[in-house]
């Protein structure tokens, strides 16, 4: 925890450490990437502490999705697409992901026999009519809300639950996807959630309020 803290930049650790405990984020401490998140998100706005889960992981990502290689950010400047536009292209690919039960967004090199993740040739063939450019998703696959240990993974299923409900609950709430559509691909049964989809629920229901 020390040490994950230490490489965020927080200088006073015991500080932090009783801060988070204070406003309510003791559950995010016992793990290195939730308590990644949390301090990504204070270091992003400014130090001052987010009043919530929802504001902390909405910091987070505000801060992940941006170019983190200064050479990087340079070279792709005149073809830089806003963090809105990135973060919404995340969230449809994270919602690819948990609803088809699959890991990562495997990449073309991996070969045609890769068995597992959503094939990266499909997801840029179904752009035209989800309204993402190619640059859109390419752009955000190198950003750090996904890692790439084989294909295309987000940086955590927490992170992935968040940006999928953050997308999905945007196009509930422009007309753009029906509630019913969603429950469909929810619910196992009338009554019954899948088991694997509860954290995606979860901020579900947060965001819609």
């Amino acid at each position: 925890r020390h040490a994950v803290l230490k490489h965020e930049g927080v200088n006073d650790v015991s500080a932090f450490e009783q801060q988070a405990q204070t406003l309510g984020f003791s559950d995010m401490l016992g793990n290195p990437q939730s308590l990644q998140f949390l301090a990504a998100a204070v270091k992003t706005n400014q130090n001052q502490w987010p009043q919530n889960r929802r504001e902390a992981y909405e910091l987070a990502c505000q801060k992940l999705v941006i170019e983190a290689n200064p050479r990087h950010a340079r070279a792709q400047q005149s073809a830089a697409l806003c963090n809105e536009t990135l973060l919404d292209a995340a969230g449809w690919l994270c919602a690819l992901m948990l609803l088809s039960n699959q890991n990562e967004v495997a990449d073309e090199t991996l070969g045609t026999d890769a068995q597992e993740g959503v094939r990266l040739p499909e997801v840029l063939d179904a752009l035209p009519v989800n309204g993402f450019s190619t640059d859109a998703v390419q752009q955000v696959l190198q950003r750090r809300l996904f890692t790439k240990p084989r294909g295309y993974r987000a940086t955590h299923r927490t992170v992935a639950e968040y940006l999928a409900a953050r997308y999905i609950a945007g196009r509930i709430r422009h007309g753009g996807l029906l509630v019913s559509r969603v429950c469909a691909l929810m619910l196992a049964s009338s009554q019954h959630l899948v088991s694997n989809l509860r954290g995606l629920a979860g901020w579900l229901a947060a965001l819609s309020e």
